[in-house]
């Protein structure tokens, strides 16, 4: 397997982690629209800013870090992917939806 297989397979199991972790149904719908939105922006901007007027995200980003899908830095405030092949599923997820 080449490289660019092996990283677009990585890439798929990410995705299927996103979603196996969205079908056990813990998220409501509007936790489920923040989750979009931060990966919307983790993927534009290469980072999630946690303001207060965004303090409602942070139950949302503190689930998905607990499953090591994201990654909180309290100390910066900003939200990333746990790793950039977790961004790719991401990427993956936001193309199906």
């Amino acid at each position: 397997m080449d490289l660019e297989a092996y990283l677009k397979r990585e890439a798929w199991l990410a995705y299927t982690e996103i979603v196996d972790f969205i079908a056990r149904g813990e998220f409501s719908q509007e936790d489920l629209r923040k989750f979009e939105e931060i990966a919307e922006e983790i993927l534009s901007r290469g980072y999630f800013e946690l303001t207060k007027e965004k303090k409602e995200y942070l139950r949302v980003i503190e689930a998905w870090a607990e499953k090591e899908i994201l990654f909180y830095d309290p100390l910066e405030l900003r939200v990333t992917g746990n790793s950039r092949v977790y961004e790719k599923g991401m990427e993956i997820l936001l193309e199906r939806f």
